[in-house]
């Protein structure tokens, strides 16, 4: 998982360069979009499952490891999917703000 601040959408949003200095392109944003997606889907069902009332009938250190990497697999498949639309509002905004990542046909700008 890459941290928030170190993100790729986060670097095309916050430096101004030329895009002929830039190797990214309009599908590098895509998938940093859906990259972001993917860790706000694995907060959010961290968030869930600390939020439930019943008592876990599994509450071993196996079964805590093998719920978190479940979670964080289809976390991966939500984000990889776009099911959350998250990272193609994201994307979507990115590419208003930053003109020089609209793409006709998805080809890298070099």
């Amino acid at each position: 998982m890459i941290p928030l601040a170190n993100s790729r959408a986060t670097r095309l949003a916050n430096h101004p360069a030329e895009p002929a200095q830039r190797n990214e392109s309009a599908e590098d944003l895509k998938a940093a979009a859906a990259q972001f997606e993917a860790i706000f889907a694995r907060m959010m069902i961290g968030s869930m499952r600390q939020a439930s009332l019943a008592e876990d009938m599994l509450a071993n250190a196996a079964a805590k490891t093998f719920r978190e990497h479940h979670d964080g697999q289809i976390a991966e498949s939500l984000g990889a999917k776009g099911a959350l639309g998250l990272g193609k509002a994201l994307a979507d905004y990115l590419t208003r703000r930053r003109p020089e990542y609209r793409s006709d046909e998805g080809t890298s700008r070099s």
